[in-house]
């Protein structure tokens, strides 16, 4: 009874790491989706370009797909880039969609479960005071109105992907950020 209970927590921990890796990740999605002869292009510095196709979860509810490109860095990793239209499904429904123009820009849609747009998420480069930062902005529309605002979250990171501390994330009531929300603000959707 004690090593099937081991062998059940084991592959419920591989299967829990394995949907938990970054997709960029060495052995994460993308990586694991490629076939020999993608993996032998790439080992002789060619570049792939694929439509990439994937589950979204271990229930096989859902999937994404759209067009990626895959190269091999010096030393060996590799590195993803989406580009173009993808789309991600749920239980037959479009939940998700987004067209990326690398690098650091996308506008995406997410769907509520009616089919309307319920948020547009959009990255863009911005200058900051050293270097180049992505800023994402999550657009949440008004349930009754689709076409106003509700409010916009503003968050920032590195082109490397890592969070930033300066400038700090914020809310505002509109996308270029000039209407702060007031500091005892808390977000309630509905």
């Amino acid at each position: 009874m004690y090593w099937l209970a081991l062998a059940m927590l084991t592959a419920l921990g591989g299967t829990f790491h394995k949907f938990s890796r970054s997709a960029e990740a060495p052995g994460g999605e993308y990586s694991t989706h490629l076939t020999k002869a993608e993996k032998q292009l790439l080992a002789q510095g060619q570049v792939v370009l694929k439509t990439h196709w994937a589950y979204n979860d271990v229930w096989h509810s859902g999937y994404h797909t759209g067009p990626l490109q895959a190269r091999q860095l010096l030393g060996g990793q590799l590195r993803f880039v989406q580009f173009g239209h993808w789309q991600d499904f749920h239980k037959g429904r479009l939940s998700y969609e987004a067209d990326y123009f690398p690098p650091y820009r996308s506008a995406g849609k997410v769907y509520d479960e009616a089919g309307e747009v319920s948020e547009l998420i959009r990255t863009q480069p911005i200058l900051g005071k050293i270097d180049t930062l992505v800023e994402t902005q999550v657009i949440y529309l008004n349930f009754y109105n689709r076409a106003d605002t509700l409010v916009v979250q503003h968050f920032f990171r590195a082109k490397n992907y890592q969070r930033v501390a300066e400038p700090a994330a914020f809310w505002s009531y509109d996308v270029a950020g000039k209407r702060p929300v007031p500091s005892n603000w808390k977000f309630q959707r509905y």
